[in-house]
């Protein structure tokens, strides 16, 4: 099988997996919450994400970086940062993380069909905000047609935004520091 179809199918699952956790993220939340108390919720959740951003800091080889990619990187990290300190709901924090991420694979992925043209990230920014659009209708349908009365799930445009914000944050990070940030003549 050749490695572009491995990474689409890649893709496929991860989206999937972001679908399937729509009903039961409740859940998770209330178990966490349940194990880590009520009032260290938001400190659990910040502390995932920057988990994460140290890992996204530690293997992006700082060190091997331009100037260009440095400063991106140390952007990022840092609007990162400023996310989880200041978005209300701890919850709402993770879709930066999970539709960077998508927006990153996106790139790569499309890359691999025509690796010079920048129609790459054009088609993974609409890709991506396309799918954070059917994340929250699939979220107002279960509501709407009340399949899971227990749970309170709701289409709202913030979340929208933040999807294809996060994806738009996923794809400056794929440019300006996988991509750029490594050529060393820039």
């Amino acid at each position: 099988m050749r490695k572009e179809i491995k990474f689409w199918i890649f893709i496929y699952i991860y989206i999937i997996v972001i679908f399937l956790t729509i009903p039961f993220a409740p859940f998770l939340i209330q178990f966490i919450r349940s194990v880590v108390g009520q009032k260290n919720y938001g400190y659990f959740v910040s502390g995932v994400i920057f988990l994460f951003l140290f890992l996204i800091f530690r293997f992006s080889k700082f060190g091997s970086l331009n100037l260009r990619g440095k400063f991106w990187l140390l952007f990022l990290t840092f609007s990162g940062i400023l996310i989880v300190l200041f978005m209300e709901i701890p919850a709402e924090r993770i879709h930066f993380l999970e539709y960077g991420f998508l927006g990153f694979l996106l790139v790569k992925a499309f890359e691999s069909g025509n690796p010079n043209s920048n129609s790459k990230y054009i088609l993974s920014l609409v890709s991506g905000a396309i799918l954070g659009l059917s994340d929250e209708l699939f979220q107002g349908v279960l509501q709407v047609q009340n399949i899971f009365p227990h749970i309170r799930r709701y289409f709202e445009w913030k979340d929208v935004f933040m999807n294809a914000f996060g994806t738009f944050l996923g794809v400056v990070f794929y440019f300006y520091v996988w991509e750029k940030g490594r050529k060393k003549n820039e």
